[in-house]
């Protein structure tokens, strides 16, 4: 499954069989290296087929689709099912949940970004939007008293999911502060000149391996 880039689907199928929800403890983080390659597999016949134009109206639908398609993806499976869990990771981990991620990406590659003036008025607002709906439902969650297990704004303890829709519009508030950035990065702004710090140039290029490994290595040392 893992020579395949399959690992993903066999964890989201693993319900069916009522098998544990993950393979492998040492495994199972390269789901996301499966979901990308699936994406990279797939998406460019599509580029291939259409045009210019076609492509970014298309891209523009799997924005706006995809979070409803998480919505009723949650509704249905959570009516059938009473693992958060597994709920929680379908949304996380099925490649046609986190398209709005990857057309996000192929918009920026596909606009002129000579036309974009003040990416880093871009920047602000999406940081803006990020911080003001984390602390909306920070007071939410306060007055419901009710506390989620924030460590992971994608998916951590599924019902952080399920609180005030965040299955909804998380991802794609994430998606866009991410992409903000990345345009910040591509137009040189002075905002983000503290990325090209030598430290976190060095972290970034071993981030990858460390990514790989870390399990391995926890297993190692937590024996």
């Amino acid at each position: 499954l893992l020579y395949t880039y399959t690992y993903n689907l066999k964890e989201n199928i693993n319900f069916f069989y009522d098998k544990s929800l993950y393979n492998s403890e040492l495994f199972t983080h390269l789901w996301s290296l499966c979901v990308e390659e699936q994406f990279y597999l797939g998406f460019p016949f599509i580029i291939y087929l259409l045009s210019k134009k076609s492509l970014k109206l298309l891209c523009f639908l799997i924005i706006i689709l995809t979070p409803i398609a998480r919505y009723f993806t949650y509704t249905t499976f959570s009516n059938l099912s009473t693992d958060i869990w597994f709920v929680g990771s379908l949304l996380y981990r099925n490649p046609l949940l986190q398209l709005d991620a990857f057309c996000l990406g192929t918009l920026l590659a596909l606009i002129n970004l000579e036309k974009i003036k003040k990416p880093q008025f871009v920047f602000e607002i999406t940081l803006f939007c990020f911080l003001g709906i984390g602390i909306f439902n920070l007071f939410l969650n306060k007055q419901a008293n009710q506390f989620v297990d924030y460590y992971s704004i994608g998916f951590g303890n599924p019902e952080f999911l399920a609180l005030h829709y965040k299955y909804f519009y998380s991802y794609l508030v994430v998606n866009l502060l991410a992409l903000s950035i990345i345009l910040c990065s591509l137009k040189e702004e002075p905002i983000l000149k503290f990325l090209e710090n030598k430290y976190l140039c060095y972290i970034g290029k071993i981030s990858y391996g460390i990514y790989l490994y870390h399990l391995f290595i926890k297993a190692t040392l937590f024996l």
